[in-house]
């Protein structure tokens, strides 16, 4: 019992009450700053492999350029597997206007058809109309692997271009704007790996912060608060039993202010 009064008296003490609203306090402003601050740097870190993601589509476009100009499928199907080797790559395929699977880094994807209905064909089919995306970002999109891995991927149109409609192994007609579509698939594990560390970094941060300004606010509240109220206290009721020369002490003034103020005054009676 006495354990219980001394925990019931210290929860109605003001000192307490102090500690567990600055607490509560920075606890709120610590949470909601910190989530703020990991979704701007997920933005950010997302942010930056889109921009990846476009400059390496561009790059492969690129490179492959000469190669589709001149149809050499061989040196086309070594750039697509070299760069489809890479750890972040999941997936790198090169698809016809028909649909078709022409080259990728997964043999047993060649020859597969994709439906307008693909994400990779949605890019530039919207209601069965080609449209030209009015930038490449367009052909971004993020979905889950089979492993529950994340993942983001970038459809980029091949557009035809003069030298390729007038090349003597080529076919498309002028008029054709897009002749296929680079489909390149990378893992974000790593980035999400690395966002939930950072998550538990700031989560160990603030409540390390926490622990610390509860405890030197308990120390302040005990030594600016609970104890020269808990003087007053004794003395006023050590006057109140008829011990008149009892005097109160509660501190200097410029400590606890007021309440010196208010001790003195007291005495003064």
């Amino acid at each position: 019992m006495t354990g219980r009064r001394a925990l019931d008296a210290m929860m109605r003490s003001l000192g307490w009450r102090l500690v567990v609203a600055l607490t509560g306090s920075l606890l709120l402003l610590l949470g909601v700053s910190g989530w703020l601050a990991l979704e701007l740097h997920r933005a950010h870190l997302y942010s930056l492999l889109e921009r990846t993601a476009i400059e390496l589509g561009q790059t492969i476009l690129s490179s492959t350029q000469s190669s589709m100009m001149e149809n050499d499928r061989h040196h086309i199907d070594e750039i697509i597997r070299n760069i489809g080797s890479r750890e972040s790559v999941v997936a790198l395929r090169v698809v016809n206007a028909s649909g078709e699977v022409q080259y990728s880094n997964h043999l047993s994807e060649v020859g597969e058809i994709h439906g307008l209905d693909s994400p990779v064909c949605q890019s530039c089919h919207v209601n069965d109309e080609v449209r030209m995306p009015a930038d490449l970002s367009e052909g971004l999109r993020r979905f889950q692997l089979e492993n529950g891995d994340g993942a983001l991927a970038l459809a980029f149109p091949v557009l035809n271009s003069q030298g390729c409609s007038t090349a003597d192994c080529h076919v498309h007609p002028p008029m054709q704007q897009v002749l296929g579509v680079l489909d390149l698939e990378l893992s974000t594990a790593s980035l999400d790996g690395a966002i939930v560390d950072a998550r538990w970094q700031m989560a160990g941060f603030a409540l390390l912060t926490i622990v610390v300004v509860a405890l030197v606010t308990a120390g302040l509240a005990w030594r600016l608060v609970s104890r020269p109220i808990r003087s007053v206290l004794f003395g006023v009721r050590r006057l109140g039993a008829g011990n008149l020369s009892h005097r109160l002490t509660v501190g200097r003034r410029r400590e606890v202010g007021e309440l010196a103020e208010l001790s003195e005054s007291i005495n003064a009676m």
